[in-house]
């Protein structure tokens, strides 16, 4: 479980990361 929710949050972080290179107003998330 716990090996599953770092490779999530590493992807989320790594998603919002390059969200904020396209979006650098800052989108609503």
């Amino acid at each position: 479980m716990e090996k599953t929710t770092s490779k999530k949050s590493g992807n989320f972080v790594s998603a919002t990361v390059g969200s904020r290179n396209h979006y650098p107003k800052g989108k609503a998330d």
